[in-house]
């Protein structure tokens, strides 16, 4: 048995890590966009902070588009590997179990 796949509480795991990393490197941005928006009500709906707010979502989408979740869910796959290893619990393959032909 090889571990190839993420448990769906694992993949929410991956999801919420991509998501802290993104508001962690686009923190900048994202303080920018909430100034601007800090005394603003209806003129939000206006177009107000429209710069803003799409400098920040291009921000925040670099790092939870697809190919992201895809490296954070690779990440948390070999952490699990690793901690099954650490554990003794991942499945210990033989030469035998290879050639099966």
């Amino acid at each position: 048995m090889l571990v190839t796949t993420l448990n769906i509480k694992e993949e929410e795991a991956a999801l919420q890590k991509a998501k802290k990393n993104a508001r962690t490197q686009c923190k900048d941005v994202v303080e920018q966009l909430i100034a601007c928006t800090r005394y603003k009500t209806f003129s939000l709906y206006f177009g107000a902070c429209e710069k803003e707010r799409k400098i920040s979502s291009e921000c925040l989408s670099q790092y939870t588009n697809e190919l992201a979740l895809s490296e954070m869910r690779e990440q948390v796959l070999k952490d699990k590997i690793q901690f099954l290893k650490d554990h003794n619990k991942f499945p210990q393959i033989s030469q035998e179990s290879l050639n099966w032909h």
